[in-house]
């Protein structure tokens, strides 16, 4: 059954104040260079043009420094602790990116593998928050969602995906809690439900758009990027090539692209005491620094920035596909490639890892068994 429902363009700030009513609704908004998540505003408006954000929007399921739980020092209560209260405020991200929403699918299976194994601050942000994306008409020249297995277009991860037509907007609802958004939209927004000769043209639009930005992408010199090699190699032989020396060169260890990356999500835990009470906070840490592996003892296993580097990929294209049913620990939003400040590209590094891979003796052959 198809409930997508045609809107005027112009009905989109009505259609966020009802959402408002009962939720706080964050959208995107420019200033400058930058573009934020921010509280929805009637009186400062709303703007669909406009790249993805500088920043992803984790931190409203992932904050970079949250406290866990608090405890008693002192007297009878200590070493008492008590769980931080988790937020009951519902919430509406509009205008994310698929890339982003992917990236959330992603870390779903990383903060809530299992009963056992879920992260209560992770689990009830998401719970209480839903997605509206908004489909890339016109992908970033630094993007490259469809070598990741997602597109500018796709829909995993949202509650309703939205398709700018122009004068337009198509929102097709994905998930039941996207069905219930809809049902709350007020009737004053002139809602057209997406069928008959009308609907047929609005979603015949929206599959153009769809098709025109996944070719747009395909004409990228890094369309076709492939993990398939790296898949097929061992851990060992991909962890020996010779190529990290070389990619490691420039790189500062700044850690830019860990921060503004979707899908990292390591982590340090410190305990914070005054006086009788204390708390323990967990805030976001990287794998780029130094600090991130080092012993009490001083020793620290990647003791240089080649070991960093070598970490941060194997990572994403390695180890998350082997844990994850093949799904690497990226989205492809480019991020990291528009704001390295040496400009190290992430798809140049994977394509170099491809080319090594394929090179390398087949995974548990030595070199004198490959060339024989």
């Amino acid at each position: 059954m198809n409930d997508a429902m045609i809107f005027s363009r112009l009905d989109l700030p009505r259609i966020l104040a009802a959402w408002s009513a009962t939720r706080a609704v964050y959208v995107p908004a420019v200033s400058g260079a930058l573009t934020a998540f921010t509280l929805f505003d009637p009186e400062r408006g709303l703007s669909l043009d406009y790249g993805n954000s500088t920043l992803s929007p984790k931190p409203f399921f992932f904050p970079q420094t949250e406290c866990l739980l608090r405890f008693s020092t002192r007297g009878e209560d200590a070493g008492l602790a008590v769980a931080e209260p988790q937020g009951t405020q519902l919430r509406v991200l509009f205008g994310i990116r698929p890339c982003d929403a992917g990236a959330f699918s992603l870390l779903d299976r990383i903060f809530c593998q299992d009963q056992g194994g879920t992260d209560p601050s992770w689990a009830s942000r998401r719970a209480r928050t839903a997605l509206v994306g908004i489909g890339c008409n016109v992908p970033d020249a630094a993007c490259f969602c469809t070598s990741m297995g997602g597109g500018p277009h796709h829909a995993r991860g949202l509650d309703i995906l939205a398709t700018d037509l122009g004068d337009e907007v198509l929102l097709t609802p994905i998930t039941d809690r996207g069905r219930a958004l809809l049902a709350e939209i007020p009737a004053t927004a002139a809602a057209t439900p997406a069928r008959g000769a009308r609907g047929g043209t609005a979603i015949g639009r929206a599959e153009t758009l769809r098709i025109n930005a996944e070719a747009i992408m395909a004409r990228s010199p890094f369309s076709g990027l492939t993990l398939e090699a790296v898949a097929r190699r061992s851990q060992r032989t991909v962890h020996a090539l010779d190529i990290w020396t070389k990619i490691a060169e420039t790189c500062l260890n700044c850690g830019v692209c860990t921060f503004t990356c979707p899908t990292c999500h390591c982590f340090d835990i410190q305990d914070e005491t005054k006086g009788p009470t204390g708390r323990r906070v967990r805030n976001w840490d990287t794998c780029m620094s130094w600090l991130f592996t080092a012993h009490a003892s001083g020793h620290t296993p990647r003791p240089t920035k080649v070991e960093r580097v070598r970490q941060r990929f194997l990572h994403k294209f390695k180890y998350m596909p082997m844990n994850l049913d093949g799904r690497p620990g990226c989205v492809g939003c480019g991020r990291c490639v528009r704001q390295c400040p040496v400009n190290i590209d992430i798809r140049e590094v994977l394509r170099v890892m491809d080319v090594a891979c394929r090179a390398a003796p087949p995974s548990g052959a030595t070199c004198d068994e490959a060339a024989s």
